[in-house]
């Protein structure tokens, strides 16, 4: 079993083992205490809802979308999402799991899907009907990803 991350305030997480989605989460949020009007991962949140998974569904291994700098964005933003993505990797490191990192490039070319969030929400959609109020918003994609982000791993973890 395969805990995907799609990091960032409008992201997600999905437990996976094969084909096979067990669970799906958008990424839980908090107001900041430096500025409470800014959303930030929550920590504590994500902790607690990653390790229900682990005792719920056993799951040891975990893979996280690898993101960097974009062109065009501020540095206000790109250090918020760093902040999420830092809040990320510190949970699931400090539950003891197993982190690989693939680039957002890699899972969908591997998947054969295109840029385009919709397309994600889309083929989500496909592979798993019974998840359909998990993607079927717009603002799903992150929940989306992180299925398919842990589909991706699950064919491609002996690479």
């Amino acid at each position: 079993m395969i805990l995907g991350i799609d990091p960032g305030l409008s992201g997600g997480l999905a437990i996976v083992d094969g084909a096979v989605l067990h669970a799906a989460e958008p990424m839980p949020v908090t107001t900041s205490a430096i500025n409470d009007k800014k959303q930030i991962v929550d920590g504590q949140g994500l902790a607690e809802l990653v390790a229900s998974w682990q005792l719920f569904f056993g799951v040891t291994d975990c893979c996280i979308e690898r993101v960097g700098a974009r062109p065009n964005q501020g540095v206000t933003s790109m250090f918020n999402f760093g902040l999420s993505y830092g809040i990320t990797i510190g949970v699931v490191t400090a539950l003891g799991m197993d982190i690989r990192y693939v680039t957002p490039q890699r899972w969908k070319k591997d998947l054969e899907l295109d840029g385009l969030k919709d397309s994600s929400r889309y083929m989500a959609h496909a592979l798993w009907p019974d998840f359909d109020d998990k993607f079927r918003r717009k603002k799903d994609d992150g929940i989306a990803e992180a299925a398919l982000i842990g589909l991706w791993h699950d064919s491609h973890a002996s690479e």
